[in-house]
């Protein structure tokens, strides 16, 4: 009877930390990015939410417009909303063509490619279906 008891309570254990029947605490939360850029022609979106392991992996593209801009450092920024469990955030940036390095705790990339093999084994959270 009381290995019976035992097994009974390794199993309940075993299948709530498993997940398969915890319940992840699911929120809407918004990820928002700001970046020191060039001028004021560039505008920055982000494009995909991943969640990858035990983080959220926020891919943005920052681009610049072809209209005539005072050279003067400016902050831009975008936000999206997710509903996923609250986990940190890290953030992936294409487009940067400028030579000095950002404060921002970013990950400058020449495109998604880069990071593609990790997120074929996450899960996409959000796509931005709006542009900039």
């Amino acid at each position: 009877m009381i290995k019976k008891c035992i097994v009974s309570a390794l199993v309940f254990i075993l299948l709530t930390h498993s997940g398969i029947w915890a319940e992840e605490i699911m929120e809407t939360y918004e990820i928002s990015i700001d970046l020191a850029v060039p001028n004021p022609s560039w505008t920055i979106s982000i494009m995909e939410v991943w969640q990858i392991k035990d983080q959220l992996w926020a891919i943005s593209s920052v681009k610049s417009s072809s209209m005539m801009a005072v050279q003067m450092i400016t902050t831009i920024s975008d936000t999206i909303n997710v509903t996923t469990s609250k986990l940190p955030v890290r953030h992936f940036v294409i487009g940067k063509t400028w030579k000095w390095e950002n404060k921002e705790p970013y990950e400058f990339i020449k495109s998604v490619d880069e990071i593609a093999e990790y997120l074929a084994g996450g899960k996409k959270i959000s796509k931005n279906t709006e542009t900039n």
